[in-house]
Formats: C-alpha cells, structure tokens, sequence
C-alpha cells in the first residue's frame, strides 16, 4: 500500500482455505489535507511461505482531512452584518410599506390609496415589500509563505476559520458568497448550508496551495466589489474597511485578527458576535 508521500507499507494477514480476511488500516495524519492512498499489488503465499504468487491491482481511495469545528455556541443572528442598503422585493402582502406607484391592471382594488389619489389624475396603489438578505462576501487566498516548519498548521488554521465562518454565516437563513482565490484565479461560491462547503475543500486540496499570498490578494482586488471579511496567511498593507483572519500570527498586528489552529473558530465566532452589536 502507497500513501500520499510516497511512503509504502506492506501487511500480512492469514486467510482460511476458501475464506476470506480483512486488514484495517488506522491513518492519523499530521494536518489537514487530502491522502490518498492506493494498493498496488497483493501476494498470496502457500502456508511455509516457500511459493508465491502475486498480482498487480490498482485501487485507490482519496480521504479529505478536515479540523473538527464547534457548533456555534449560540444561534447567530448576523443580519446587522449584512450589505447596509439591504434591498427589497415587492410582494402584494402586507409586509413593510416601500411607497406608493401608479395603478397598473391586477393591481388589488384594496391596495389602492385613495385617498392620495384625489391628487393625481390616475389611481395609485401601495406597494409593499419584504426584506431581501444579501449574502455575505467572504475571501480566502489559498497560498502560504514558505515557511515549511509552520505551514501545516497555518493551513490548519485557516480551513477550520473557513468552516467555521460558514457555519456560523448560514446560520438564521443567511448566506455566504465565497471567494476562492489562487495566484491566477478566483471561483465563487454561493453557499446557503454549510454542508455545501466540503465538496469545494475536497477540489481545493486536491492541489497544494501557492506560494505568493500576495498575488492571490491581487487577484481578489481586480474583483472590484466590497469584500468585507478575508481569511488569508498574510497580506501586507491590508484595508481598513476589511476584517482579515490572519494565519500568519506576525501579520495580526496590520489590524487583522490571529488564528491558530484549534482556536480558529472560537476566534471566527467571537468576531462575528462582536460584529453584531
């Protein structure tokens, strides 16, 4: 058997004439990521072990290496952190008054304004509407700086800040616009459960990341919208208006907030609580 490295290990087990036998394999890996492991060959062996017969096979089996991240300890209401010029989408029900509008044919005789109407030539009806929550936008820049002694754990601090983030985002019927950029490249993501974010994370492992977080923020500028949160290694001269979750601790001191890996999210959740008051 061939892990991810490289590394190959070899079991033996006994098998029963005309039965069958099953090895277990217990992996505890190091840091989050992706493994894959493969089987390449198998040998069966009479009982001395002085013939052999062996047989090449390819199996292969790819495993996603998440943190484990709390639930939230209270249920968040996170709509104070939504865009302020929240819109909305007119309904016929009586919901939140948005003006008034000429008559047009359909129109509820009931929604009619009558008495503002004395003052135009034609009717004109009220027109209600509810709340439209706008998703909340979030970055995150898949690259670290070579620092091979703590980049692990700088990889660890920021997947579990993502999951945790989203979490806690999709909470109260809310939403988040995730923004994946690479040195060269930025995928969006609508997210409205967080269960949607493991099939990004298994694409996104599937490559390690870059090595130049500053051309991955690069990337997230030349999208010209207002990204009010980010989760990154470093950046070097970070925006004021932006809450930035830095992996990389002696970055925290530009203004950002310092994760670390099993206290990412307890830190991701106590930003977006303070956000909301």
């Amino acid at each position: 058997m061939v892990l991810g490295d490289g590394e190959a290990w070899e079991f033996q087990t006994a098998v029963p004439a005309n039965g069958t036998a099953g090895l277990t394999v217990s992996v505890e890996p190091e840091h989050c990521g992706e493994i894959r492991l493969a089987l390449m060959e198998f040998r069966v062996f009479d009982l001395l072990h002085l013939f052999s017969h062996r047989n090449a096979v390819v199996q292969s089996q790819s495993l996603l290496v998440l943190p484990l991240v709390p639930q939230p300890r209270e249920k968040a209401h996170i709509s104070s952190i939504q865009n302020q010029t929240a819109q909305m989408q007119p309904t016929t029900e009586p919901e939140e008054l948005l003006g008034v509008r000429s008559y047009r044919n359909g129109d509820r005789m009931r929604a009619i304004h009558w008495k503002l109407s004395s003052r135009f030539p034609e009717p004109v009806v009220r027109e209600y509407g509810i709340p439209v929550k706008s998703p909340i936008v979030l970055g995150f820049l898949y690259a670290l700086h070579p620092q091979p002694a703590t980049s692990g754990d700088r990889l660890d601090a920021m997947l579990e800040a993502l999951t945790a983030f989203v979490k806690m985002a999709c909470s109260d019927d809310n939403s988040v616009t995730l923004l994946i950029c690479c040195e060269t490249q930025c995928q969006h993501y609508i997210l409205s459960e967080p269960e949607e974010l493991m099939p990004i994370l298994r694409s996104l492992l599937a490559s390690p990341p870059g090595t130049s977080p500053s051309a991955c923020w690069n990337t997230l500028e030349q999208i010209g919208e207002q990204i009010p949160f980010c989760i990154a290694d470093s950046i070097a001269v970070p925006p004021e208006d932006m809450t930035i979750f830095f992996a990389d601790t002696t970055s925290a001191g530009n203004g950002g907030w310092a994760i670390s890996p099993q206290h990412a999210a307890e830190t991701v959740y106590q930003v977006l609580t303070d956000s909301l008051t």
